[in-house]
């Protein structure tokens, strides 16, 4: 068995998944237990599911044009990016991957919104 390390947290890849972030590529799939929250490498249990861990690479080509940057601070990474209406935002997180990740949630989070 993989002893697998991923780059965030399968709580951020679920809500990746829920928001349609495309479940194929170079990344990972792994299994999640949608109760306990909790991975396993060996599936075929009830209330398990498909969650695939993206790249960096993949997280900010889907967050598309309105990614700005990526910069480290210290311990810290932020990414920045801007609405279609220019209102800019700003995500803190510990890894660069969990930052952009951060990132398009609240890009498609505020696309929905404005679509309303």
């Amino acid at each position: 068995m993989k002893n697998t390390k991923h780059i965030i947290s399968l709580k951020l890849a679920k809500q990746l998944k829920d928001v349609g972030f495309t479940q194929e590529g170079d990344g990972e799939m792994v299994k999640y237990d949608c109760e306990m929250k909790e991975q396993f490498l060996i599936a075929e249990n009830t209330g398990v599911e498909d969650i695939y861990i993206p790249t960096l690479s993949e997280l900010i080509e889907e967050c598309g044009e309105e990614f700005d940057e990526l910069v480290r601070l210290s311990e810290e990474w932020i990414a920045r990016g801007n609405y279609s209406n220019n209102d800019g935002i700003k995500v803190f997180a510990k890894t660069p991957e969990e930052a952009v990740a951060k990132l398009y949630l609240k890009l498609n989070d505020k696309q929905t919104k404005t679509k309303e």
